[in-house]
């Protein structure tokens, strides 16, 4: 089953997540499995936090989070 991951910057002090828009972390993303699907999630929820240029004092300020979702892609197929 193919699983769609979505990532999620999210704010304590605002309490709004938002999804990250640049060209290398664009979502939603489609993996094969569960697995794969979790396993990107944790990596690039840590690289975005961490390694995309937010800032440490960013993070402290707003109290930074990430979150992330892998769902069932139940878009209707057509069979071929």
């Amino acid at each position: 089953m193919k699983m769609i991951l979505t990532v999620y910057i999210c704010s304590v002090i605002t309490g709004v997540c938002g999804i990250p828009t640049t060209q290398e972390y664009s979502y939603p993303k489609e993996f094969n499995s569960h697995y794969d699907c979790v396993y990107n999630g944790m990596k690039e929820s840590f690289d975005i936090l961490f390694e995309s240029g937010i800032s440490k004092s960013d993070v402290q300020q707003l109290l930074l989070y990430p979150r992330f979702t892998c769902l069932p892609d139940e878009t209707p197929r057509l069979d071929s």
